[in-house]
């Protein structure tokens, strides 16, 4: 793609926008403060919190790092089952077998609001198949930005790459669909080029914006269906779609 450096500079710019639409999370690490899957506090220290897989119960203990208090797992990897957890550590943290005495053994049972924020990032994932970083329909990228034609070929998708919001790693997602280039410069015009204030580069203005998409852009079609690249499926002729109606 031609325009290494303007690209970029969009890319930062567009932050701006993905960041509104679609947020980070608040937390993504077990050993975060505000971490989404804990189930109860043990006493200082201490606190149960289920897996970021959702798989088991556990026990995590306060720690300090160069960075700061952190929690970290105690004793490594831990048993899957709940009977097991408290009598492995029942006789180190005070309050767990009581604390366990009310739950059920299925984590997802325990910490339901935790279970269904999980559930509904996998069945996303498993729904949106190029959220993957080698999705073949990927047609232009540069930073955090990239744009990909759909799998039936009928949009293009804008998308940033951003944390996930449960577990390590990230997806990308996306900020527009549109069915044309042009409806997606229309887009990315109108999020972006309304922005006044300081950006990363200085201040963003809408006239700078358009040369750094054309260069992102460089000789992709008007319409995804025109697109060739290997790994798409072959676009649907008029005469095929007209014979099935």
């Amino acid at each position: 793609m031609n325009g290494e450096n303007s690209g970029k500079v969009m890319s930062d710019d567009l932050e701006q926008v993905c960041e509104a639409l679609a947020p980070l999370p608040l937390s993504a690490r077990m050993g975060d403060h505000d971490w989404p899957g804990v189930v109860c506090d043990l006493g200082p220290g201490w606190r149960l919190s289920v897996s970021s897989d959702g798989r088991r119960y556990v026990v995590q203990t306060l720690g300090q790092t160069d960075d700061g208090p952190r929690w970290f797992s105690a004793g490594g990897r831990q048993p899957a089952t709940l009977g097991k957890l408290v009598a492995k550590f029942a006789g180190t943290v005070e309050g767990l077998a009581e604390a366990c005495e009310a739950l059920p053994d299925d984590p997802a049972e325990g910490h339901p609001v935790f279970a269904a924020r999980l559930k509904a990032q996998q069945d996303h994932l498993a729904a949106t198949d190029w959220a993957r970083d080698s999705y073949a329909g990927e047609v232009a990228r540069d930073g955090t930005l990239r744009l990909v034609v759909v799998p039936d070929r009928s949009a293009y998708r804008l998308q940033w790459i951003a944390k996930r919001d449960i577990g390590t790693g990230a997806d990308w997602l996306t900020v527009c669909t549109r069915a044309t280039l042009s409806e997606v410069w229309a887009f990315v015009h109108e999020r972006v080029g309304s922005i006044i204030g300081p950006g990363r580069l200085g201040v963003l203005r809408g006239d700078d914006l358009e040369p750094r998409w054309r260069a992102f852009v460089d000789g992709l079609p008007e319409l995804p269906s025109q697109v060739e690249r290997p790994g798409l499926p072959a676009p649907r002729s008029y005469a095929s779609a007209s014979a099935q109606r």
